[in-house]
């Protein structure tokens, strides 16, 4: 009995253990890149969550494998707040400060 409690325990232990340190299935791969003026440009390797507009941002390219959503709210409120629109894979899009502070990215 006590042998095969600790074999069970062990099992628990290790599929916890490779589940919590997969990764989600559905989760982005890829690119966002922020075009900035001054032919600038900041990119985000397999995005997560959400991430605002860097300053000076002018378009978006979405060279992740998921549709993200453009938000007019910055993360910490675009939960709540804000127009969206998305942006399919491989495409890009001028943007505008005033309508565009965020992208959302799918978690999972």
């Amino acid at each position: 009995m006590r042998r095969s409690a600790t074999a069970l325990s062990a099992l628990a232990a290790a599929a916890a253990l490779t589940l919590g340190t997969a990764a989600p299935a559905d989760a982005a791969t890829g690119r966002l890149v922020f075009l900035t003026s001054g032919g600038g440009s900041v990119v985000h390797d397999d995005p997560v969550r959400c991430v605002d507009l860097p300053e000076g941002t002018w378009a978006v390219r979405n060279g992740t494998d998921a549709y993200v959503t453009l938000n007019s709210a910055p993360c910490a409120y675009s939960a709540q707040l804000g127009i969206s629109s998305t942006l399919p894979p491989g495409a890009g899009l001028p943007v505008d400060r005033v309508f565009t502070a965020s992208v959302r990215v799918p978690e999972d």
